[in-house]
């Protein structure tokens, strides 16, 4: 275990004093655990939904008292990162954004 941690920082690039924690659980348990505990409480969450898990992480966000706000592109079409720029602009307040990479929901 201690190996896998140090390869995971390395392959991250991650500075000094970074560490890894492996987290055993399913998918929705992680970014539960990361939602919750990196989202401060003066944070806002910006979730670009793609699929079934994105619009999954803004219900945990609510349940977890998170200021959330969710754009979903529909599970056909990727994030509009230009809608993206634009929210970033126009709402100074997001501290976070999130998005499912792989969204496995997908047809």
């Amino acid at each position: 275990m201690q190996r896998i941690r140090r390869q995971l920082v390395s392959l991250a690039n991650a500075a000094e004093g970074c560490t890894a924690v492996l987290m055993q659980g399913s998918g929705t348990f992680s970014v539960e655990a990361t939602l919750s505990s990196v989202v401060p409480a003066i944070g806002r969450l910006l979730v670009l939904a793609n699929g079934t898990y994105g619009r999954r992480m803004g219900g945990i966000a609510g349940r977890n008292r998170i200021d959330y706000l969710l754009e979903d592109s529909g599970e056909r079409q990727p994030p509009d990162l230009n809608r993206l720029a634009a929210r970033l602009r126009e709402d100074e307040d997001i501290t976070h954004v999130a998005v499912v990479h792989c969204e496995t929901t997908t047809l």
